[in-house]
């Protein structure tokens, strides 16, 4: 996960979140 990241920046954590997922 990515826990800080979506905090400080969610809009980039989004992003690699689906990139993970896809």
């Amino acid at each position: 996960g990515c826990g800080m990241c979506e905090v400080f920046c969610p809009d980039f954590a989004i992003v690699i979140k689906k990139e993970v997922k896809a």
